[in-house]
């Protein structure tokens, strides 16, 4: 947790800068791998990348995996992952919440527990299911619609409060962005409970723009 003079940022526990970078566990619990990837260091799209990004925080993947295929075993669960991406193309105009939540389940649903938000959540229940589930520990994979059209996924891993305790944004891990920094989190979305506009919450990141939420899914080591 971070605190300044007005707000304090709650960032789950798996997530800890080192060196001034994002950085978890890798599964052996003990070495430490980068927490954040952008596209172009992994062989796939936001979609694949966010996975990837959220179960490397929850301690069950090693991201090396996608760029090491000589050192890929295809029988452990890491490998199976990247060749469910791999044969289904699925990344390729975008994954659904259900073809995310399928991938995940394929490959590491004996020991990761998925919750989901289903098609009749309204954007501000799918915004409380991701701030409970991140004061909770467990990242969030989040979709996002941007209203000039097309849709994205990012991690979310952090809320920031004022101290009246309102919500003033979430922080999240985009994989089209650079790594946030400890002093100023980059990446961010600033959510709003009131208006009628599908798209009424701000995404602050290179650029800002305005955004609906359309899914999360969290995941959490069994």
């Amino acid at each position: 947790m971070e605190t300044s003079k007005k707000s304090t940022t709650y960032i789950i526990k798996q997530l800890r800068f080192r060196k001034g970078k994002p950085m978890c566990h890798k599964p052996d619990g003990r070495s430490w791998q980068q927490a954040h990837y952008k596209q172009g260091d992994l062989d796939s799209a936001c979609g694949a990348y966010s996975i990837a990004m959220a179960l490397n925080l929850i301690g069950v993947f090693d991201a090396d995996v996608f760029v090491d295929d000589e050192g890929r075993d295809g029988r452990t669960r890491a490998a199976k992952l990247v060749k469910r991406i791999d044969e289904s193309h699925l990344y390729s105009n975008g994954l659904t919440r259900e073809e995310v939540y399928d991938i995940i389940n394929d490959s590491f649903g004996t020991i990761v527990t998925i919750e989901s938000t289903d098609d009749d959540h309204e954007d501000t229940d799918i915004l409380d299911f991701t701030i409970e589930r991140i004061l909770d520990n467990k990242p969030v994979i989040l979709g996002i619609d941007w209203s000039t059209g097309g849709g994205h996924w990012v991690v979310a891993v952090g809320v920031e409060y004022d101290f009246h305790g309102e919500i003033l944004g979430i922080c999240v891990l985009d994989p089209s962005e650079d790594a946030p920094s400890e002093d100023n989190w980059r990446p961010y979305l600033i959510p709003s409970w009131h208006g009628r506009s599908n798209f009424k919450h701000r995404y602050i990141a290179s650029k800002n723009s305005k955004v609906g939420v359309f899914a999360a899914l969290s995941v959490e080591r069994r």
